[in-house]
């Protein structure tokens, strides 16, 4: 890896055993983030996107498993690690946002407590020092009061201050990577704007990096500088944020883009489903909802092409690209 790569996931794959057989969720997910970077990685549910996320960050559970691939942080291998490795990575230089905060919090725990337990995982610290600690951390994300939510519990918790806690938990050891798996899903638009200003601003402040996996479109607009495209366990569209929503080149993010609901018109979702990820297509899965396939779509894989530097599209038959976003 580079210098200049943070992370770079090379042909990751996930499976998932069923009694109806093996589900390939993740088939060959490649990416690179450098410093900096925000990346939001969009597609429709069941697409793969949260899949790839707790597989990079090792959070992935039976009956679901890393089948191959490679996940580098920072010139270091972190498929295959050993658990106790991995801990060394993760909440120290790689931090972790789940889209459920109450799904992330010790119900039993007050939160000093739980404060203590990640600080304590990757540094020597008094009690007093992890009550600092974790003041700091409270109050860099906006809550006033740091003191009366250290000493209570997660149940007494509105959504929005449970995930600036948990944001503020992954923030504590000063990452220089963030995932953050749909962040603001089980909260209102308010909150989801006010979280999401307070990540972003965060992450710009230190020049640390981000991947956040949305289905919200309008977010990556607005937070994200570059968008991983995914359809059925696969890449199929990356580029800037500007490129690939002002001239998309996969017919598939052209109809993700143009079922976003606007204002007066009426809304146009996306026909068909996806393709059955146990018996995988050979070609293009994204073949019979495509209004451009040929047969040489249902019978070869298209791979990732570059049209330009940074920019890439998975497809036998790809949009006109238009010529004043083409290096933008």
């Amino acid at each position: 890896m580079t210098e200049s790569r943070i992370l770079q996931v090379e042909a990751l794959r996930v499976a998932f055993e069923t009694r109806q057989g093996t589900v390939h969720a993740v088939n060959g997910v490649d990416f690179d983030v450098r410093p900096g970077d925000v990346l939001g990685i969009v597609g429709e549910s069941g697409c793969g996107k949260s899949a790839t996320l707790r597989a990079i960050a090792g959070l992935t559970q039976p009956p679901g498993e890393v089948t191959g691939g490679s996940v580098r942080f920072a010139d270091r291998e972190l498929v295959g690690l050993s658990r106790r490795s991995l801990r060394q990575v993760l909440g120290k230089d790689i931090g972790f946002i789940s889209q459920s905060p109450f799904g992330a919090l010790n119900p039993i725990l007050s939160i000093e407590a739980q404060f203590r337990n990640v600080i304590r995982a990757h540094r020597r610290a008094t009690k007093r020092e992890c009550r600092e600690i974790a003041l700091r951390a409270l109050t860099d994300v906006g809550i006033a009061g740091p003191d009366r939510v250290l000493g209570g519990y997660a149940h007494q918790l509105s959504g929005g201050m449970a995930q600036r806690v948990v944001i503020a938990m992954a923030m504590v050891h000063d990452p220089r990577l963030l995932l953050a798996d749909e962040p603001t899903t089980a909260l209102d638009v308010t909150v989801q704007r006010q979280i999401l200003d307070l990540v972003t601003g965060l992450i710009a402040e230190a020049g640390r990096s981000m991947v956040l996996v949305t289905h919200d479109l309008s977010v990556v607009a607005q937070y994200c500088t570059r968008v991983l495209v995914m359809y059925a366990g696969r890449p199929v569209e990356e580029g800037t944020v500007r490129q690939v929503f002002k001239s998309p080149r996969h017919p598939y993010t052209q109809a993700l883009l143009a079922a976003v609901p606007r204002v007066g018109e009426e809304i146009r979702g996306l026909s068909g489903g996806l393709p059955d990820l146990i018996d995988y297509p050979v070609g293009c899965p994204y073949a019979e909802r495509c209004p451009r396939a040929t047969a040489l779509c249902a019978e070869e894989m298209p791979a990732m092409a570059s049209c330009v530097p940074g920019r890439a599209a998975a497809c036998h038959h790809p949009l006109e690209e238009v010529a004043s976003y083409a290096a933008s």
